[in-house]
């Protein structure tokens, strides 16, 4: 199946902007990423065969020349606006504060 974010893959999950595009506030993309956990948990616990999926590797050869965020990243950005108080809402901030070494 695709939509306009991704080719999906048996055994690859995504949430939040990935699986619903760039909309919602944090509390929807949180609820999102809750509701794909318990999917996640119960296909693991009912598929036998669920070491043999390729998981990230998969979206990686999708996506090979686009930067893949982490939670680490995820992270620095959470820290960022903690820190300065401020939301930072354009992509390319996000993008410069997870790339940050210094961070």
């Amino acid at each position: 199946m695709i939509n306009n974010y991704l080719l999906f893959l048996g055994g690859v999950y995504c949430c939040g902007w990935v699986s619903q595009g760039p909309r919602g506030v944090i509390l929807s993309t949180m609820q999102n990423a809750f509701d794909v956990g318990k999917i996640l948990s119960k296909d693991l616990s009912s598929d036998p065969n669920h070491n043999d999926v390729p998981g990230l590797s998969a979206v990686r050869s999708l996506l090979p020349h686009k930067r893949l965020t982490t939670y680490t990243d995820y992270q620095k950005i959470a820290d960022y606006e903690h820190q300065t108080g401020t939301k930072v809402t354009t992509i390319e901030d996000m993008l410069r504060i997870a790339n940050d070494a210094t961070s």
